[in-house]
């Protein structure tokens, strides 16, 4: 390979993980887990590639956020999926209407009942 192309590889693979997670975002319901993964995984192959110490450290340090991030996700996901009080009620279809300009809002002169349990 010539050099010129060698040089442009991490600039591709950066341009390639953007556009996946741009992607991703756009249809997957629990995006941010594949997200981290990517950008790990993305983070791993350019510290191989990078001959810069400062920046095999920069990416090293992305790599421990990153995966944190995306581990937190992961956990807020298995553990409050089941949550009853987070699904309770109907609230949206109930008391809400759909607005041209604003989108969804309160019904005019509705009274909304909340309980704390």
């Amino acid at each position: 390979m010539s050099s010129i192309f060698k040089k442009f590889i991490p600039f591709l693979l950066i341009v390639f993980s953007v556009l996946l997670s741009y992607y991703l975002v756009k249809t997957l319901v629990l995006p941010f887990v594949w997200l981290a993964l990517i950008w790990v995984v993305t983070f791993i192959i350019l510290i191989r590639i990078i001959k810069y110490s400062f920046l095999k450290k920069l990416f090293l340090s992305l790599i421990v956020i990153v995966f944190i991030l995306g581990m937190v996700e992961f956990y807020y996901d298995l553990s409050y999926k089941d949550d009853p009080t987070l699904a309770r009620g109907d609230i949206l279809e109930d008391y809400s209407i759909f607005n041209e300009v604003l989108g969804y809002g309160p019904k005019k002169d509705t009274v909304i009942p909340v309980a704390k349990y």
